[in-house]
Protein backbone atom coordinates (compact mmCIF):
# COMPACT_ATOMS: atom_id res chain seq x y z
CA UNK A 1 0.00 0.00 0.00
CA UNK A 2 1.05 3.54 -0.67
CA UNK A 3 0.60 4.70 2.90
CA UNK A 4 0.15 8.34 1.89
CA UNK A 5 -2.98 7.76 -0.13
CA UNK A 6 -4.06 4.23 0.89
CA UNK A 7 -3.75 3.02 -2.68
CA UNK A 8 -2.19 -0.29 -3.68
CA UNK A 9 1.42 0.08 -4.68
CA UNK A 10 2.44 -1.37 -8.03
CA UNK A 11 6.04 -1.84 -6.94
CA UNK A 12 5.64 -3.90 -3.76
CA UNK A 13 3.94 -7.18 -2.92
CA UNK A 14 0.67 -6.88 -1.05
CA UNK A 15 0.95 -7.20 2.71
CA UNK A 16 -1.69 -7.99 5.29
CA UNK A 17 -3.12 -5.07 7.27
CA UNK A 18 -1.26 -6.30 10.35
CA UNK A 19 2.05 -6.47 8.49
CA UNK A 20 1.51 -2.96 7.16
CA UNK A 21 0.76 -1.72 10.68
CA UNK A 22 3.85 -3.45 12.09
CA UNK A 23 6.03 -1.94 9.35
CA UNK A 24 4.69 1.52 10.18
CA UNK A 25 5.25 0.89 13.90
CA UNK A 26 8.88 -0.07 13.27
CA UNK A 27 9.25 3.16 11.29
CA UNK A 28 7.74 5.02 14.28
CA UNK A 29 4.86 6.18 12.10
CA UNK A 30 1.86 6.19 14.43
CA UNK A 31 -0.50 7.61 11.81
CA UNK A 32 0.64 4.96 9.29
CA UNK A 33 0.10 2.21 11.86
CA UNK A 34 -3.40 3.34 12.78
CA UNK A 35 -4.19 4.09 9.14
CA UNK A 36 -3.25 0.57 8.01
CA UNK A 37 -5.56 -0.95 10.62
CA UNK A 38 -8.41 1.42 9.82
CA UNK A 39 -8.10 0.82 6.07
CA UNK A 40 -8.06 -2.96 6.66
CA UNK A 41 -11.18 -2.72 8.80
CA UNK A 42 -12.95 -0.50 6.27
CA UNK A 43 -12.08 -2.83 3.38
CA UNK A 44 -13.54 -5.78 5.28
CA UNK A 45 -16.66 -4.20 6.74
CA UNK A 46 -17.62 -2.31 3.57
CA UNK A 47 -17.31 -5.34 1.27
CA UNK A 48 -20.68 -6.09 -0.38
CA UNK A 49 -20.53 -9.74 0.79
CA UNK A 50 -19.75 -8.85 4.43
CA UNK A 51 -20.66 -10.26 6.94
CA UNK A 52 -20.07 -13.95 6.38
CA UNK A 53 -23.12 -16.23 6.33
CA UNK A 54 -23.62 -19.82 7.40
CA UNK A 55 -22.47 -22.08 4.57
CA UNK A 56 -19.82 -19.69 3.24
CA UNK A 57 -16.44 -21.21 2.46
CA UNK A 58 -13.20 -19.37 3.19
CA UNK A 59 -10.04 -20.56 1.45
CA UNK A 60 -6.63 -19.26 2.53
CA UNK A 61 -3.63 -19.74 0.24
CA UNK A 62 -0.12 -19.67 1.69
CA UNK A 63 2.84 -19.00 -0.58
CA UNK A 64 6.04 -21.01 -0.38
CA UNK A 65 8.16 -20.05 2.61
CA UNK A 66 11.68 -21.43 2.76
CA UNK A 67 11.52 -25.22 2.37
CA UNK A 68 7.78 -25.30 3.04
CA UNK A 69 5.74 -25.84 -0.12
CA UNK A 70 2.71 -23.63 -0.81
CA UNK A 71 -0.56 -24.95 0.59
CA UNK A 72 -4.15 -24.03 1.25
CA UNK A 73 -6.81 -24.36 3.92
CA UNK A 74 -10.57 -24.26 3.50
CA UNK A 75 -12.92 -23.32 6.33
CA UNK A 76 -16.71 -23.55 6.52
CA UNK A 77 -18.82 -21.00 8.35
CA UNK A 78 -21.69 -22.12 10.59
CA UNK A 79 -24.29 -20.28 12.65
CA UNK A 80 -23.84 -21.08 16.36
CA UNK A 81 -26.81 -18.93 17.55
CA UNK A 82 -27.45 -15.43 18.86
CA UNK A 83 -25.74 -13.78 15.88
CA UNK A 84 -22.48 -15.66 16.41
CA UNK A 85 -20.69 -17.82 13.85
CA UNK A 86 -17.96 -20.43 13.83
CA UNK A 87 -15.33 -21.00 11.15
CA UNK A 88 -14.09 -24.59 11.20
CA UNK A 89 -11.31 -26.17 9.16
CA UNK A 90 -12.85 -28.29 6.42
CA UNK A 91 -9.76 -29.35 4.45
CA UNK A 92 -6.10 -28.50 3.87
CA UNK A 93 -3.34 -29.44 1.46
CA UNK A 94 -0.37 -29.17 3.83
CA UNK A 95 1.65 -32.37 3.83
CA UNK A 96 4.83 -31.30 5.60
CA UNK A 97 6.02 -31.99 9.13
CA UNK A 98 4.09 -30.60 12.08
CA UNK A 99 0.73 -30.37 10.31
CA UNK A 100 -1.05 -30.25 13.69
CA UNK A 101 0.60 -26.92 14.47
CA UNK A 102 0.50 -25.54 10.94
CA UNK A 103 -3.11 -25.87 9.88
CA UNK A 104 -6.39 -24.69 11.33
CA UNK A 105 -5.00 -21.65 13.11
CA UNK A 106 -7.88 -19.46 11.89
CA UNK A 107 -10.63 -21.77 13.20
CA UNK A 108 -13.08 -19.88 15.40
CA UNK A 109 -15.55 -21.46 17.82
CA UNK A 110 -17.85 -18.47 18.22
CA UNK A 111 -17.51 -14.87 17.03
CA UNK A 112 -19.61 -12.12 15.54
CA UNK A 113 -17.04 -11.80 12.71
CA UNK A 114 -15.07 -15.05 12.38
CA UNK A 115 -13.15 -13.75 9.35
CA UNK A 116 -11.60 -10.79 11.17
CA UNK A 117 -8.38 -12.49 12.32
CA UNK A 118 -7.68 -14.18 8.98
CA UNK A 119 -8.35 -10.90 7.13
CA UNK A 120 -5.82 -9.01 9.27
CA UNK A 121 -3.22 -11.75 9.74
CA UNK A 122 -3.12 -13.60 6.42
CA UNK A 123 -4.40 -10.63 4.45
CA UNK A 124 -7.29 -10.20 2.03
CA UNK A 125 -5.00 -10.97 -0.91
CA UNK A 126 -4.69 -14.59 0.30
CA UNK A 127 -8.41 -15.16 0.85
CA UNK A 128 -11.08 -16.53 -1.45
CA UNK A 129 -14.64 -16.47 -0.12
CA UNK A 130 -17.31 -18.60 -1.77
CA UNK A 131 -21.02 -18.10 -1.20
CA UNK A 132 -23.66 -20.33 -2.79
CA UNK A 133 -21.04 -21.80 -5.13
CA UNK A 134 -19.79 -18.45 -6.43
CA UNK A 135 -16.64 -16.56 -5.40
CA UNK A 136 -17.66 -13.29 -3.76
CA UNK A 137 -14.08 -12.30 -2.85
CA UNK A 138 -11.11 -13.49 -4.88
CA UNK A 139 -8.21 -11.85 -3.11
CA UNK A 140 -5.53 -13.54 -5.17
CA UNK A 141 -7.10 -12.56 -8.52
CA UNK A 142 -4.96 -10.21 -10.54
Amino acid sequence: MDRSYSRPSTTTAAASPRTQAEDAKRARNLFGEIGALLVGDEELTSAPWHPLRAGDLVHIHYEQAGDMAPFGETYIVADVSDGLFSMQLLAHTYSGPGADGMVGCFAVESADDPLYEAWFEAGPQRLTIVRDGYPVHAGGAR
